[in-house]
C-alpha cells in the first residue's frame, strides 16, 4: 500500500473500504497499520475515538512509536468527532416520531417510567416455578418505549424471566444481581451491533433492572431540536411465565442499602429507586 500523504488520503482510503460510508475504527486502523507497517503508538491511539470509547487495545499490539505525523492524527480526530455525531443520528433516527409511536401503538405511561401497552397474553396457564406454583399465563408481551420526556425505567424485579427485543433507538440497561457483593452489569440495547450494542437481552428471574436513555443521546436531542422526536428506545418485552403484578416489586432505598450490606457504592443508584 502506498505511503499516506495526509489525513484526507487516509479518509479517502477508509471510505473506499467502507463502500462510501463512514469508516469504522477497525477500517481506519487497518489502513494506518498497513501504510506504516507498524502499530499506532499510545498517544495517537488516545486521540482517535469511536463512539466515545478508546480504540480497542487489540488493534494496537505492541504500542511502539509509529511515526504518524501529528497533522494526520489531528485530522482524523476532528473527522471522528463529526462522524460520531452523524453516526449517532444514523443509529438513533427513528422511522416514526416519538409522539406518533405513542399514538399509533396506543401506549400509556408505565408506573416504572416510560410508556407501554400489553399486546399479547396467552390463554393457556401453567403453575409458575418462580411463584410458588401459582397459575400464570404461558407468556405475555408488551411494547415498552422510553422517550426524551420519559426516559428512565426505575429499578424493579420480576419473578419471571423477560426477553427484551429491540425495535428502534437505544437505551442503557443496568442489572444488579443480588449476590454478595452485588454484581452490576451494564449494556446497551440498540442497533449498533458493531460496537457491542445488543438486539436482544434476557433478564432472568429475581434480577434488579433499570433502563434509561443514554446521556449522549439526550445531549444530542438538547443541542439539535430536530432530534428530540427521534431520540428514544422502543422494544418488546416477552415475560415467561406471563407477567403478574404479584410477581413484581420495586427497589427502594432500604433494600438498596441492604444489597450493599453497609458498604459504599449503593448511593450511585439511589436516583433510580422508587421513593
Amino acid at each position: 500500500m502506498p505511503p499516506i500523504e495526509d489525513s484526507d488520503d487516509v479518509l479517502h482510503r477508509a471510505q473506499v473500504f467502507s463502500l462510501g460510508g463512514y469508516p469504522s475504527q477497525r477500517v481506519l486502523i487497518m489502513i494506518l497499520k498497513c501504510c506504516f507497517h507498524a502499530p499506532l503508538c499510545p498517544q495517537h491511539v488516545s486521540q482517535i475515538r469511536w463512539h466515545s470509547n478508546p480504540i480497542n487495545s487489540d488493534l494496537v499490539p505492541g504500542g511502539k512509536a509509529c511515526g504518524l505525523h501529528t497533522s494526520v492524527i489531528n485530522g482524523l480526530a476532528a473527522f471522528m468527532s463529526v462522524a460520531n455525531s452523524s453516526d449517532a443520528k444514523r443509529h438513533l433516527a427513528s422511522p416514526i416520531a416519538a409522539s406518533d409511536v405513542i399514538k399509533l401503538l396506543s401506549l400509556e405511561k408505565h408506573p416504572e417510567g416510560g410508556y407501554y401497552v400489553q399486546t399479547h397474553k396467552q390463554k393457556e396457564q401453567n403453575p409458575s416455578p418462580f411463584a410458588d406454583g401459582q397459575m400464570r399465563p404461558l407468556a405475555t408481551t408488551i411494547y415498552y418505549f422510553l422517550t426524551v420526556d420519559n426516559g428512565i425505567g426505575l429499578f424493579h424485579m420480576n419473578k419471571s424471566a423477560t426477553m427484551h427485543v429491540h425495535h428502534q433507538g437505544r437505551a442503557e440497561y443496568t442489572l444488579i444481581y443480588p449476590e454478595k457483593p452485588p454484581r452490576v452489569e451494564k449494556l446497551i440495547l440498540g442497533p449498533n451491533i458493531e460496537v457491542g450494542e445488543k438486539l436482544q437481552l434476557l433478564v432472568g428471574t429475581n434480577v434488579w433492572k433499570k433502563s434509561k436513555l443514554l446521556d449522549e443521546d439526550l445531549e444530542l436531542s438538547k443541542n439539535d431540536p430536530s432530534m428530540r422526536e427521534q431520540v428514544g428506545c422502543l422494544i418488546s418485552e416477552v415475560v415467561f411465565p406471563g407477567f403478574s403484578w404479584e410477581d413484581h416489586k420495586y427497589l427502594d432505598k432500604k433494600e438498596l442499602q441492604l444489597l450493599w450490606g453497609g458498604e459504599e457504592g449503593w448511593q450511585e443508584w439511589l436516583p433510580f429507586v422508587k421513593e
